[in-house]
């Protein structure tokens, strides 16, 4: 398990420390809509493949992991401090070289990602 000040992802409970401390993870809801997401994304690719319009060499489809670190990384890098109940994160994808996702991925704060451990910084005591 991470330490109370590691932010990330742990891979060891699915869950992601934001940069104000708090710790989400996926709701079942949430996994199911990333998962419909990679699906996409596989089909895209394969028309895209079997048309032989792009390859796909140096691009590979993300797991259901990676999508919700980069949305998280994403709102934490562009965002700001604190998610609200309701806020959308989420980012955009490959498929194959060339052609990016027809959408991004939309993940809802309270709906697809939930709340595990709400907690803010401690403040460091004032040097004398």
């Amino acid at each position: 398990m991470r330490e109370r000040n590691d932010f990330g992802y742990d891979e060891k409970d699915g869950t992601y420390r934001y940069g104000d401390n708090t710790v989400y993870r996926l709701t079942p809801r949430g996994q199911k809509e990333i998962e419909d997401y990679i699906k996409e994304l596989e089909a895209k690719r394969k028309e895209i493949l079997d048309a032989k319009k792009d390859t796909a060499d140096e691009t590979k489809l993300p797991t259901v992991e990676e999508v919700f670190i980069d949305a998280m990384e994403m709102e934490e890098t562009f965002g700001g401090n604190t998610l609200s109940e309701g806020e959308v994160v989420g980012n955009g994808w490959g498929v194959t070289d060339e052609y990016e996702a027809d959408r991004p991925i939309t993940l809802v704060i309270g709906e697809d990602i939930e709340v595990v451990e709400e907690r803010t910084l401690e403040k460091k005591p004032e040097r004398e």
